[in-house]
């Protein structure tokens, strides 16, 4: 009995000594606050006030004349367990984006904000 009760001691210390558990939270790009972005006036604001609010934007597309300017904060929160060789990986990204459509004369024409669902 004294063996099978070693036996099973090393492997509880070998399944043990393969455990791991790791979370994290990663935040990507500039948060986009209610109050500045009802500061947008269609037909208003300019690209210039765009670029004061909220800076550079994440992303820049022409389409034909006009200019759109997309600007994304991302929430990925991930985690991990390790059991020796068995693993599980998972993580979930939460985004709110705003995209503003610049005229040729680089006056808002339209906006709008999609917020991530929690």
């Amino acid at each position: 009995m004294s063996k099978l009760c070693w036996f099973a001691g090393m492997i509880f210390v070998l399944v043990s000594a393969g455990c791991s558990v790791h979370s994290g939270k990663v935040e990507t790009g500039k948060v986009l606050d209610e109050a500045s972005i009802k500061k947008i006036v269609d037909g208003k604001t300019t690209g210039s006030e765009i670029m004061v609010l909220f800076g550079a934007p994440t992303k820049t597309s022409r389409l034909g004349k006009e200019e759109l300017f997309v600007y994304k904060h991302c929430t990925t929160d991930s985690s991990s367990v390790t059991v020796t060789a068995i693993g599980h990986t998972g993580s979930q990204e939460k985004c709110n984006e705003l995209s503003i459509v610049l005229d040729e004369s680089g006056v808002v024409k339209n906006h709008g904000f999609v917020a991530a669902k929690m």
